[in-house]
């Protein structure tokens, strides 16, 4: 998989997040018993169909600069190279042969470092790019997945809806107990998946089980 770079909250966050959660339930404890519920984010966007596909599409992208014009242009040169390296080197070829093609070798020397350099420039940015769209169409995901939820706890009542994915600054999640919560992370996979392809809402199926577990 590749890396979007985005960072978790970091334990100060967490920390402040928690005490307002605090607050809040003490709140609503003081009027009526909350209707609480908790998903877990890791395992529905593991399992959507949707970023499984973007990610998929970054990977052919960026597999198939390898047989891009460029990357073969520096690939042909590379072959021609040691070609005529091969034939200056053989002693048993005439020794015109041999200067011909070390002339050649020498010339074509001369190019290669700039046709490298734009190789080499043409894939940083061709990744470059690819990575950031990934980065921002996985925001875009995350988005909608949380208005998904919302969209759920507005529907059922939910007073409070938790993240239990999330990681504190020990690795672990900030909920580690609760009691008479609801899990909705099937529901809303089920939801978000429901236009999946019909392959694809097989294989979602059973890794989102095995996730959970």
């Amino acid at each position: 998989m590749l890396d979007t770079g985005q960072r978790p909250p970091q334990p100060s966050t967490l920390v402040k997040a928690l005490a307002i959660l605090l607050l809040f339930l003490g709140t609503l404890a003081a009027t009526a018993k909350p209707k609480i519920a908790y998903v877990n984010m890791d395992v529905i966007l593991t399992n959507y169909y949707r970023k499984a596909m973007v990610e998929k599409d970054v990977q052919d992208r960026i597999e198939a600069l390898k047989s891009s014009p460029r990357v073969l242009a520096v690939q042909e040169m590379d072959a021609k190279l040691k070609e005529l390296a091969d034939t200056v080197r053989d002693k048993t070829q005439k020794e015109a042969t041999r200067e011909t093609a070390a002339e050649e070798f020498n010339s074509i020397s001369i190019e290669y470092p700039a046709l490298m350099e734009e190789m080499e420039q043409f894939l940083t940015e061709e990744k470059r790019k690819a990575t950031t769209e990934l980065v921002e169409t996985i925001e875009d995901i995350q988005a909608e997945v949380r208005a998904e939820i919302s969209a759920i706890g507005k529907s059922e009542g939910y007073d409070l809806i938790l993240e239990r994915g999330g990681k504190t600054s020990s690795q672990v999640s900030p909920i580690i107990y609760l009691r008479d919560g609801t899990d909705l992370t099937e529901i809303v996979l089920s939801k978000l998946n429901a236009n999946a392809p019909a392959e694809k809402k097989e294989e979602e199926s059973g890794e989102a089980t095995a996730t959970s577990e």
